[in-house]
């Protein structure tokens, strides 16, 4: 099970890609993204994320 860096939502790792999910590395470890928001999101300020998801309301644009 992945877990989204920015919002904490959990994906399935066998299907994380076929739906959309993201990922980067920063500063040697790899982050998941559910979405390109929020991907986003913490591409803008990794550091608001250091200590895990902060869920947003409206933060994947709905």
């Amino acid at each position: 099970m992945l877990r989204c860096a920015v919002c904490g939502q959990e994906m399935e790792e066998e299907s994380f890609y076929d739906l959309g999910g993201e990922s980067l590395t920063h500063d040697g470890k790899t982050y998941y993204f559910c979405s390109p928001y929020c991907k986003e999101a913490f591409e803008k300020d990794p550091d608001a994320y250091r200590h895990g998801p902060q869920p947003k309301a409206n933060h994947h644009g709905h």
